[in-house]
């Protein structure tokens, strides 16, 4: 694996820390938007994975070019099963 590699598999492995220790302070008051509202992450899909980009697209996914990963709420990433592709937590 070249270092680029490596450094990618560092800055997945931290997003996915910030992932959690974001939902892990998410308070859910009324009124409020909560973390997960407006929490934006990157899925990651391989060529040939025709379906789980169909099912990325179909909850709201958009492709981001520079990126190369399907960007969607977290929200919505949730909903169908698809939190364990989440591959960056996108910080806006």
């Amino acid at each position: 694996m070249s270092v680029s590699g490596t450094g990618m598999m560092k800055k997945e492995k931290s997003g996915l820390k910030l992932l959690k220790l974001l939902l892990m302070r998410q308070t859910g008051s009324r009124g409020k938007k909560s973390v997960t509202d407006t929490l934006i992450v990157g899925i990651r899909t391989e060529l040939g994975e025709t379906k789980l980009r169909s099912k990325v697209r179909n909850a709201g996914g958009k492709w981001d070019r520079t990126r190369k990963l399907w960007v969607i709420s977290y929200t919505k990433a949730s909903g169908p099963g698809l939190e364990d592709r989440i591959a960056e937590v996108i910080v806006s």
